[in-house]
């Protein structure tokens, strides 16, 4: 058995190393949804919108390919889950950005204060 370590692997031109596994995330981003909300950690992420109570909008930097990717998405309040559902807010995912909303279980609509979300599909 082999062990490979490194600090940084790029490409044979020098560049930034290209995810080809169709399983890595293009995106990924964990925020804070209760109150202001802000972004704690994220790959791929430009900003995110908080358009009211369960309802944001995050933005890619590099664009997907189509709108035909999988959005994994959750959010907790104080380590215990908030949601019974996550949708899509009343508008479909774009190449470049998606909107999740998170709702309790008496379906309103809730703010959790560790909210994440991960996509997979391929980029642009």
């Amino acid at each position: 058995m082999s062990t490979l370590k490194a600090d940084t692997i790029q490409s044979t031109g020098g560049g930034a190393a290209t995810l080809t596994k169709q399983a890595a995330a293009r995106f990924w981003v964990s925020f804070n949804g209760a109150g202001t909300a802000a972004i704690r950690d994220s790959l791929n992420s430009s900003s995110l919108t908080d358009n009211g109570n369960g309802d944001f909008t995050n933005a890619y930097t590099n664009a997907m390919t189509d709108i035909n990717y999988c959005i994994d998405s959750t959010a907790s309040r104080y380590m215990s889950v908030i949601k019974d559902a996550v949708g899509f807010s009343g508008t479909n995912p774009t190449t470049t950005t998606v909107r999740t909303g998170y709702y309790n279980s008496a379906f309103a609509a809730s703010n959790g204060d560790f909210t994440s979300v991960k996509v997979t599909g391929d980029l642009a």
